[in-house]
């Protein structure tokens, strides 16, 4: 701008010496300033517009970025909600697991133990039977022979006794049975009747005793 000033003022002196009029220079030199003006500020509203669209452009892409930016930090925070919801139930989840899980090892020994002392008291059970089904074995070997030895009788009643896991009304009916048997024997010991016959009285003996 200031270089044009310069120039049209070469161009006035120039053309003051060539015998043009100071009032002609001066009209020259505001019309071509016109024109000069005119055409920068075409030349400023092209610019103007130009800037101004990118503004708009720029200004309408950023405002789409941050609602998007909004939405999506809407839906993280409600991602974030919704997980530590989940963490929630799942951690109270896995308490209640634990705790099942707990509660089923509790069960397990203790069922454990109650299969382990039933097993023991079902081997003491059968130790107990068997030695007492031998006992009554040989008390009825001693007692079926002719002449019985008493002592070794009374042992084995004893025995059979002896034994925790025989029901009571089995071992009064045996001890029954075996003083019944015990007090007939002493009787036919010294009869020339048969073994049988002895037998059988004692038998009938025990049935009224009883």
């Amino acid at each position: 701008m200031i270089l044009r000033v310069v120039l049209l003022s070469l161009a006035a002196a120039h053309e003051l010496r060539a015998g043009v009029t100071p009032v002609q220079k001066v009209i020259t030199l505001l019309q071509d300033m016109r024109s000069t003006s005119v055409t920068e500020k075409k030349d400023e509203e092209v610019a103007f517009t130009k800037f101004k669209g990118w503004c708009d452009h720029t200004t309408t892409e950023k405002q789409k970025r941050v609602k998007e930016a909004e939405e999506l930090m809407s839906q993280l925070e409600a991602d974030i909600m919704s997980a530590e919801s989940d963490v929630a139930e799942l951690t109270q989840a896995m308490a209640d697991l634990d705790a099942e899980m707990d509660q089923y090892r509790a069960d397990m020994k203790a069922a454990t133990e109650v299969r382990e002392k039933e097993h023991a008291d079902y081997e003491a059970t059968h130790k107990d039977y068997t030695e007492s089904v031998d006992a009554v074995s040989r008390a009825v070997s001693v007692l079926g022979q002719q002449n019985f030895d008493r002592k070794q009788a009374a042992a084995l009643l004893q025995e059979v006794s002896s034994h925790k896991f025989v029901p009571i009304v089995a071992k009064r009916t045996f001890t029954a049975f075996v003083t019944t048997w015990l007090k007939c024997g002493s009787w036919y010991a010294s009869s020339t009747r048969p073994r049988r016959d002895s037998f059988t009285s004692a038998m009938a003996s025990f049935n009224k005793s009883t």
